[in-house]
């Protein structure tokens, strides 16, 4: 449904159908470079929370089980086709360029009397001598050369929104944007330390969901170990492409951060983490009801002036070891001792105020006695 979506949002993504070409689809180029840029941006968003630098884990779960993880890495591979594309076109630009520059023809210089009596002519007339006599050749001096850079630059004020309207600049934006989703799907601790991670890593699909259902990873660590691993082999084929050195350090460098997140794999904290919040690290196994707090968090929480037993009661109440989620717990539940307090205050000050009756009736009496 977001392919479908993303599809009718840009008319110029195309329709692609099966190669016997079924009734009612049209085969059509490649998307283009911004239909894949729009593209990568969605999937950023449909997949992991900016703000607070989590990730949907249940869209991810199901995201992957049906075949949304191979279409990213098609776009991913187009991205790249496109790029390579566009450097080989920048190339033969600049090779066309430099040979019209070399069968430009030399300009000879002038006999050396003529230049002689053009020099002499000029300076007699720039003197305010006599004009030169009748039948004399008068030689004008020769054009000078003007500079049209700045002329150019002075014309074109937005030089910088075209240069970011060129093909391989906006080839290179659609690839580091795939680049960056890339990354944050192969961040396992990150994931991992998402809130309630290992229960919905492995929530099952849809009674229709068919064999996807079947097929379905059960345990949150092998999810991840199979997403790391589908990224690698997608990720070394574009390595191993003899077009990257040309793409420049920057694109280079970011790609082999999604390498090294991929030889790392999932990490020991990731998968305590994972253990925490609820499943066990063997396949399918449910881990115990009770979750178990991070002391270190209890601490920092405490040290806000929380008591600590509600601070256990809130993590445990959460299923996560999340500080922003304890603390949105804690601020959005009061303590329930709150209302017992408050009836021993309301007590206490009713019988203040009996006793301060009692008072002033007994200063009366004294008064009428005296009376």
């Amino acid at each position: 449904h977001a392919a479908a979506a993303v599809r009718a949002a840009d008319p110029a993504a195309g329709v692609v159908g099966p190669p016997g070409g079924a009734p009612g689809l049209q085969l059509l180029p490649p998307p283009t470079n911004n239909h894949l840029c729009r593209l990568a941006d969605e999937l950023s968003s449909l997949l992991f929370d900016s703000r607070r630098r989590s990730c949907h884990l249940l869209i991810l779960n199901f995201f992957v089980a049906l075949g949304g993880l191979d279409e990213l890495l098609v776009g991913f591979h187009q991205a790249a086709g496109q790029l390579w594309g566009a450097i080989h076109e920048q190339q033969q630009q600049q090779q066309a360029q430099q040979q019209a520059q070399q069968a430009l023809p030399q300009a000879s210089p002038a006999p050396d009397t003529d230049t002689s009596a053009s020099h002499d002519i000029t300076m007699s007339n720039a003197a305010g001598a006599m004009p030169p006599a009748t039948g004399a050749v008068q030689v004008a001096p020769p054009p000078v050369a003007v500079s049209a850079a700045p002329a150019a630059a002075s014309a074109s004020p937005g030089g910088s929104k075209d240069r970011e309207r060129e093909p391989r600049a906006v080839a290179e934006k659609a690839f580091t944007g795939f680049l960056g989703v890339l990354h944050q799907l192969c961040s396992a601790q990150a994931i991992a330390g998402s809130p309630q991670a290992g229960a919905l890593l492995v929530t099952p699909l849809p009674a229709g969901a068919g064999p996807a259902a079947q097929a379905q990873v059960k345990d949150p660590a092998d999810l991840l170990r199979f997403v790391l691993g589908r990224v690698l082999s997608s990720v070394l084929e574009v390595w191993a492409h003899p077009s990257l050195p040309l793409a420049g350090p920057q694109l280079t460098g970011a790609l082999t951060g999604v390498l090294g997140l991929c030889v790392e794999g999932v990490p020991s904290r990731a998968l305590s983490m994972l253990r925490a919040s609820g499943v066990d690290a063997q396949p399918g196994a449910r881990a115990a009801a009770v979750f178990v707090p991070n002391p270190s968090l209890v601490r920092s929480v405490v040290e806000m002036g929380f008591a600590q037993a509600r601070v256990e009661e809130a993590v445990r109440r959460i299923h996560s070891n999340s500080i922003e989620a304890v603390m949105e717990w804690l601020i959005s539940h009061p303590e329930e001792e709150a209302p017992a307090a408050s009836g021993g205050a309301e007590g206490a000050s009713a019988a203040d105020g009996a006793g301060s009756a009692a008072a002033s009736d007994e200063e009366e009496l004294s008064r009428a006695l005296v009376a």
